[in-house]
């Protein structure tokens, strides 16, 4: 960021060495050009740029830096930080560049292969109803670890890959001898036919199918419970009730012309529509309990006409719960004890 701050400060355009690439700017105005870092942090970095040899620190007797004129006005010299190091030394850091993001590119392309080999292999054994063996499980934990990490280098990416070929090369174990692994201890002597039968009838009923249909996709037969109830509880809305509270609104009927037909539509617009108020979840929740849905409506909509004037709305929308509940009618008059059934 320091350099490109010494940069930024040059003439536009191109850039040669030799001639007077030298930054002269006050450090005070130039620090707004590295996103206003600390001047100590700053002069820090400049020390850094010359011992690595990309700048050259060219400070006068008290500090300054300064351009120093011809009588033509023109600038010939100065004190400053001089670029010519760094445009010494382009086509090598170019050279270097180029490296950097070929070894970057290279082990970006080693990573893939060896996950994508390595999937190939537990495709494989899931294809033929094997269990995962332990050293299976070890090595892919591993591999998962390995290939998260930043400072991932490239032998290490070859010994995985050494490992992942290995898997590759020995001959895959079938379903009824890993069944039988399973179901039966080492020094066991009852038979296993009936268990391993068993076993294979109850893996094909919790594993999801995949078919070369649907290009192995899984496929899910029942729906989940919550999802169910949750479809049921949906239809346990009275939507001429909640049509002729969304008529009564004013700002909320702007927002959202058509009123919700269902419970979870119901939910989403109210929970939405009090994020944009700037309330909370779990006041709106508290409300919810407190109002009941058909209340709710008409404080969020009260709650909206004053949005302009309200500097803490969570705060309000609590104190109208606690006046409603000792009796109180609340949003101007609106919503009255006992004038609604929850």
């Amino acid at each position: 960021m320091v350099l490109r701050a010494h940069l930024s400060v040059l003439p536009a355009g191109p850039l040669y060495p030799g001639q007077l690439n030298l930054s002269f700017m006050k450090v005070s105005e130039i620090l707004k050009r590295a996103c206003a870092m600390d001047e100590r942090r700053f002069n820090r970095g400049e020390v850094r740029l010359e011992e690595l040899g990309l700048i050259h620190r060219k400070l006068s007797a008290n500090g300054r830096r300064f351009p120093e004129r011809n009588a033509a006005d023109k600038i010939i010299g100065g004190y400053g930080i001089d670029l010519n190091p760094l445009m010494a030394q382009l086509q090598e850091l170019s050279q270097l560049r180029t490296k950097i993001e070929t070894e970057k590119r290279a082990l970006r392309q080693k990573r893939n292969l060896v996950s994508a080999r390595f999937q190939c292999v537990i495709r494989k054994l899931y294809g033929i109803g094997v269990e995962l063996p332990v050293h299976i499980t070890q090595l892919k934990d591993r591999l998962r670890n390995t290939l998260r990490r930043k400072s991932l280098s490239f032998e290490e990416l070859e010994v995985l890959e050494t490992e992942v070929c290995a898997l590759e090369e020995s001959p895959c174990p079938s379903a009824n001898e890993t069944s039988t692994f399973l179901a039966v201890e080492p020094n066991s002597a009852v038979s296993t036919e009936q268990d391993t039968t068993e076993i294979g009838h109850l893996g094909s009923q919790s594993e999801p199918t995949k078919s070369g249909v649907d290009a192995c996709q899984t496929v899910r037969h029942v729906e989940s419970e919550l999802k169910e109830k949750y479809k049921e509880e949906a239809l346990a809305i009275d939507g001429s009730k909640v049509s002729a509270f969304w008529r009564q609104t004013n700002t909320l009927q702007c927002f959202y012309p058509d009123p919700p037909r269902r419970a979870n539509e119901l939910a989403t617009i109210l929970f939405e529509f009090s994020s944009y108020l700037g309330l909370g979840q779990q006041v709106v929740v508290k409300a919810l309990s407190a109002f009941g849905w058909a209340n709710l409506i008409l404080v969020l909509d009260y709650l909206a006409e004053r949005v302009d004037k309200l500097k803490y709305p969570n705060g309000y929308l609590t104190t109208m719960i606690c006046c409603y509940q000792k009796g109180e009618s609340v949003a101007a008059g609106r919503i009255r004890v006992g004038a609604l059934a929850h």
